[in-house]
């Protein structure tokens, strides 16, 4: 299936500890200071462990979380409060299991974009674009590549509980890999080893790919807390855009 398959399964919340709850609210809190989005039908696409729906539920959103992973689904029905306003499905984001217009919001969040290559991503795209309806709003939530680039740091090495994570980056194919590899706190032999890959698509690639599925970019944020994107200091670029009618 491809490099995914690994990155995301139970080894993520060790790699990363710091996506959490409070992080998802500000995100929720900025997207309904730009629309109303109560009542809205929602798919996440890799809604991975599910604390965007938790947050959007907040704020009276209906929503489906798709995710490929069957270690990030199950962590989600395991977190999930009872009687929880929103359900999982298992899918490929390329390839999504609903009807047309289905939704009248889609959003794919913290870098669930990118991980294919120019042509399959672009499927990505046009899949979400399709399962919206007219007027609905799509959210991509991608790194910067300008700073990415600039800040980019060969080695790491830092704790996780009880586990150091050692990750090296480089860029290839116009792609950031990071080879990742988790060993006890204490030291001793590999417990994972795998590596991550993500695009590195710029701003105006982004908006470009977005108008070609007929996604109309309207606003461009920075950061969480709604921060307008620029790209020398932003650590995130958020792309809102509205789906055009017929």
């Amino acid at each position: 299936m491809g490099w995914f398959a690994e990155a995301f399964g139970p080894w993520y919340g060790v790699v990363y500890p710091h996506r959490d709850d409070a992080e998802a609210r500000r995100l929720a809190s900025t997207l309904a200071a730009w629309r109303d989005l109560a009542g809205r039908r929602h798919l996440d696409v890799g809604a991975g462990a599910a604390r965007h729906l938790d947050a959007l539920a907040e704020l009276g959103v209906r929503s489906v979380g798709l995710d490929y992973s069957e270690h990030l689904l199950a962590e989600a029905r395991r977190r999930a409060a009872p009687g929880a306003p929103w359900r999982l499905v298992r899918g490929d984001m390329r390839h999504l299991p609903f009807g047309d217009e289905a939704f009248d919001l889609v959003t794919s969040l913290f870098t669930s974009f990118g991980y294919f290559g120019p042509e399959e991503d672009g499927r990505v795209l046009a899949e979400a674009s399709r399962v919206l309806g007219p007027g609905g709003i799509h959210v991509l939530d991608f790194l910067n590549r300008d700073r990415t680039l600039e800040h980019l740091k060969p080695e790491t090495s830092r704790t996780s509980g009880d586990y150091r994570v050692e990750e090296r980056r480089r860029v290839e194919r116009g792609a950031v890999v990071k080879e990742v590899v988790v060993r006890p706190r204490t030291g001793g032999a590999a417990l994972a080893s795998y590596e991550e890959r993500v695009m590195l698509y710029d701003r105006a690639e982004l908006d470009r790919r977005l108008a070609a599925v007929g996604l109309r970019p309207r606003r461009w944020l920075g950061e969480y807390d709604g921060t307008a994107f620029d790209p020398r200091t932003s650590t995130r670029l958020i792309v809102l855009s509205e789906k055009e009618s017929a």
